[in-house]
């Protein structure tokens, strides 16, 4: 709660308000990396919104096409768009496609 307490105040004056989540998940496999971005972009609202679901920032990111912040969201909601479920998502579908038969 400190933490959104001075985001809040350092954003207080700014009408430009963008922003995103980012994770990158790195794997290596025999000496290759291979990385996965998820992204989730959005907005920091001017004040929490805090449905009770979500943990750090959630209750003041307001995702992008949304009009609830991801603390309102439910659990199933918000894995459905977040950059984490992205960034496995991307990581799954490249081990189903490069090791269908093959182990690693």
């Amino acid at each position: 709660s400190a933490n959104i307490s001075r985001l809040l105040e350092n954003m207080r004056n700014q009408q430009e308000r963008s922003a995103q989540f980012r994770t990158v998940l790195a794997l290596c496999i025999n000496g290759n990396e291979h990385l996965f971005e998820g992204k989730c972009e959005g907005e920091i609202l001017a004040e929490p919104r805090n449905g009770g679901q979500g943990f750090g920032y959630d209750p003041v990111f307001k995702p992008k096409g949304y009009e609830r912040s991801f603390a309102e969201m439910s659990s199933e909601e918000k894995n459905k768009i977040s950059h984490r479920s992205e960034a496995i998502r991307k990581m799954c579908e490249f081990l189903v496609e490069n090791f269908k038969t093959s182990r690693i």
